[in-house]
């Protein structure tokens, strides 16, 4: 799955990333900073354990949120290279770097 990654580029490839898996909040709940407050303690969490990178993969409608997080889109995420369990057309890959800048 990281090798993957790695073939699309954009972020460094000998330094630990963190996957942040899903990101869900019920209907009734969004648009009240819910999503980014999870995000953020996912990023917290991997910066404590020493780790400056973080990869997601996202839904099309999802990218504009993550982009607002401070993350990058790398592009489309395709199909043949990956076993996935649900249909991917429309998941892209999104990273961030949690290093301060110096």
């Amino acid at each position: 799955y990281f090798r993957y990654f790695n073939d699309l580029g954009g972020y460094p490839e000998n330094e630990p990333v963190a996957y942040l898996s899903r990101v869900v909040v019920l209907p009734q709940y969004r648009l009240a900073g819910i999503s980014r407050s999870l995000v953020a303690i996912r990023e917290q969490h991997a910066m404590h354990k020493g780790v400056d990178n973080v990869l997601t993969d996202v839904c099309d409608f999802q990218i504009n949120n993550f982009i607002n997080y401070g993350y990058r889109n790398l592009g489309m995420l395709h199909s043949e290279k990956i076993k996935w369990e649900v249909k991917p057309e429309d998941y892209f890959l999104m990273y961030k770097s949690l290093k301060q800048p110096q």
